[in-house]
């Protein structure tokens, strides 16, 4: 007989015996109860004989119920060993299938572990995949991880009240992922998703850890991979004079322009500080988000950016805490200024913007003159959308501590101006702005 028969052979035979048992036992309390109500010898002698009988029946189920248990038990297969569960585990976990294997486990090309993706993509050279989840081809990712290879072994679980200071490790816990692992879960969590920012648990789970460690590696890997980065301090900044006097004449129209400014709002989750929250809430995009006022020279390489958590306030207002409104004795010379659109209008020369509607010169002066602006303006837009659209998690609601947003935006600006120098040029060429000059002469 086998096990399953055997079960089911035991379990009906236990279930008939407790059955019966409950009917012999209240048959003996009855016949008791009714020969001490009758107090007669030759009734109690029968009443006598009734408990006997049905004691020994009970006994007889229980003997019955005890046998039955020792008859299924002899059917069971030996305890197998701990070398045959890991065995059986592995078996269980490595086969092929749809959803949840048995044991609970999810098939092997269901799960998402680290390795996987990781040897998938990089180790089978699928510069396709690669570029896809890191944004990155194989050669760049490779140069970019030399660059930050050595913060990155650096001891990473550390305290980041204050980011600005230097951080304190602390104990350093076992890692789950090598470095190159860490950097490229660090690039792919930039990128994020189709629509927008991945959450953190989802993130942990695609590389098969949990959401504490995925936010202790994105951590460590933001400030390590910026603090690299910034030890090249041509990779993001203002240009000297010099180099300025070298972009006069290239934008039709403005002899003297020698950049770009424009803002964004990055949305976050709400604090928990109510006065926080009244600071962070944008009425218009009806969300909490931070401020990012992006600088960029007229090519599209990034020369300065300021991000705060004034998510409440106007472009202008945030951009009148910058360095260029500020000191702009430092930043421009006589005559020189930026474009930006209408959300920067105010006072100040360092900035040229479009006339508003009824507002300045008469309408064909107007529409020439902001028309003019606007064509120039695209490759500002193009800067702002490089970042954002490259690295999707800056779509979306910010899933990390908000103290990481600052060094990861950051990180993405100082490794664009990285692929800019080394190609040899960045979003506009000065060869196109010789063109444009051309034809708007042409047209004059």
């Amino acid at each position: 007989m086998n096990p399953a028969d055997a079960a089911v052979a035991a379990v009906t035979t236990v279930a008939a015996a407790m059955a019966a048992a409950p009917a012999v036992v209240n048959a003996a309390a009855a016949a008791a109860a009714s020969a001490l109500a009758a107090e007669d010898e030759d009734t109690v002698r029968e009443a006598h004989d009734r408990v006997v009988l049905a004691t020994q029946s009970f006994c007889g189920i229980m003997r019955t119920v005890v046998m039955a248990g020792k008859r299924f038990r002899d059917t069971l297969p030996d305890e197998e060993t701990r070398e045959e569960k890991v065995r059986r585990v592995r078996d269980a976990r490595e086969r092929v299938g749809r959803g949840n294997a048995v044991l609970g486990y999810r098939a092997k090309y269901v799960r998402g572990a680290s390795r996987h993706v990781y040897d998938n993509i990089l180790h089978a050279h699928h510069p396709t995949l690669c570029m896809e989840e890191t944004h990155l081809g194989p050669v760049d990712f490779e140069r970019f991880y030399k660059l930050c290879e050595a913060g990155l072994k650096q001891p990473f679980d550390l305290k980041f009240e204050e980011l600005e200071a230097e951080a304190v490790p602390k104990k350093a816990r076992k890692r789950l992922l090598g470095a190159k692992e860490m950097f490229f879960f660090f690039l792919s969590a930039l990128g994020g998703g189709n629509e927008g920012s991945l959450g953190v648990r989802k993130l942990g789970r695609m590389f098969g850890i949990g959401p504490g460690t995925a936010s202790r590696y994105f951590a460590h890997c933001a400030v390590r991979c910026l603090a690299k980065l910034k030890e090249d301090p041509d990779r993001l900044r203002w240009e000297t004079a010099e180099e300025r006097a070298t972009m006069h004449g290239l934008v039709p129209g403005f002899p003297l322009c020698v950049g770009f400014v424009d803002g964004a709002k990055i949305g976050r989750w709400r604090p928990e500080d109510e006065v926080e929250q009244e600071r962070v809430y944008d009425g218009r995009k009806h969300t909490h988000c931070f401020g990012v006022t992006i600088f960029n020279n007229l090519f599209g390489a990034y020369t300065k950016i300021v991000i705060t958590d004034l998510g409440s306030e106007h472009d202008r207002r945030v951009y009148t805490e910058t360095p260029p409104y500020v000191r702009p004795d430092e930043h421009f010379s006589e005559g020189e200024h930026l474009i930006a659109d209408l959300g920067y209008i105010g006072d100040g020369a360092e900035l040229v913007c479009p006339f508003k509607k009824g507002q300045g010169l008469d309408f064909a002066l107007r529409g020439v003159f902001n028309r003019s602006i606007r064509g120039v303006r695209m490759t500002n837009e193009w800067a702002v959308g490089y970042i954002t659209n490259r690295h999707r998690i800056f779509l979306g609601r910010w899933p990390f501590d908000p103290a990481l947003f600052t060094p990861a935006f950051e990180f993405c600006a100082l490794m664009a101006n990285e692929i800019f120098l080394e190609r040899g040029y960045a979003l506009q060429t000065r060869e196109r702005y010789e063109a444009k000059k051309a034809a708007f002469e042409a047209r004059l």
